[in-house]
């Protein structure tokens, strides 16, 4: 129960703490220096589920996901410090069009875990038929745990594999100066 609440209110302060660095990283270094941010932040998660898919240990495990969950929250803010330089004309599109896609990548790692699970448990039933009831739901659970770690291997793959790609964003160098929001002003927004 605690540790669901904690998610909850992980994601009162932790997005708001990666838009406060997406910002400060955008003072520093432009808007290179946000998506630089971002990157970072990205490649900590993928690493935070890759490692949490490797333990064994419920405290240890605990923890990574715990970590795991603070740098989600945290990317996301960071990732929203970025959107309103893609296209100052159409921010509220792109925010759409960027929380959307947070929902098809939710619902691509739940199908990939599905997947592995249901070939896994398959599997293992079809391994031990010859064994009494017990033994194949024990196997068929065995064999599900693995997947559905083997699958959050691979999700946090694909994280730093986004991460990797997320420095391929260019801005224009004129936009690239912009990047410190708190020196824009109304009509830097509307051009």
């Amino acid at each position: 129960g605690n540790l669901v609440l904690s998610f909850a209110l992980m994601n009162i302060f932790a997005r708001t703490l990666g838009g406060f660095f997406g910002d400060l990283f955008g003072r520093l270094k432009g808007l290179r220096g946000r998506v630089v941010f971002l990157a970072l932040i990205m490649a900590i998660e993928g690493l935070m589920l890759s490692i949490f898919s490797l333990t064994s240990s419920l405290v240890i495990g605990m923890i990574f996901l715990i970590a795991f969950s603070l740098t989600v929250q945290m990317a996301e803010g960071a990732t929203f410090s970025v959107v309103p330089f893609i296209n100052k004309k159409a921010i509220g599109s792109i925010s759409g069009i960027v929380g959307a896609g947070g929902n098809v990548g939710a619902f691509l790692a739940a199908m990939l875990l599905k997947s592995k699970s249901a070939v896994a448990e398959s599997a293992a039933i079809a391994a031990n038929s010859e064994m009494g009831e017990q033994a194949i739901k024990a196997a068929q659970t065995a064999a599900s745990a693995t997947a559905v770690s083997s699958g959050y291997f691979i999700i946090g793959g694909c994280i730093i594999t986004a991460a990797a790609l997320s420095l391929t964003i260019r801005f224009a160098v004129s936009e690239e100066k912009r990047g410190d929001i708190g020196q824009m002003t109304l009509s830097t927004v509307e051009k």
